[in-house]
């Protein structure tokens, strides 16, 4: 999302990868196989971690994900992030 200016907020994902794919031969047949695989960023950065965050919106409380809909914490970690650049 950085290369393209958005803004990453949230939890930070514990990152890996699995490709699953469907396929067919001659529409008639199905197969499903999944890989893992190895995930980079365009300049060759690891990403199977996760993401770097711009905002970890996760608390200690009692319910972890309660700043997920705080709309005025979200409006202020957006209006930071966007007012930097």
């Amino acid at each position: 999302m950085h290369e393209h200016d958005g803004m990453i907020l949230g939890q930070r994902s514990s990152g890996g990868a699995c490709a699953i794919r469907v396929t067919s031969a001659a529409g008639i047949e199905f197969a499903c196989s999944a890989a893992s695989s190895h995930i980079v960023s365009e300049s060759g950065e690891n990403v199977d971690f996760g993401c770097p965050l711009d905002a970890d919106l996760m608390t200690d409380g009692e319910n972890p994900y309660e700043n997920f809909y705080d709309l005025t914490l979200l409006s202020q970690k957006m209006n930071e992030f966007f007012a930097a650049d």
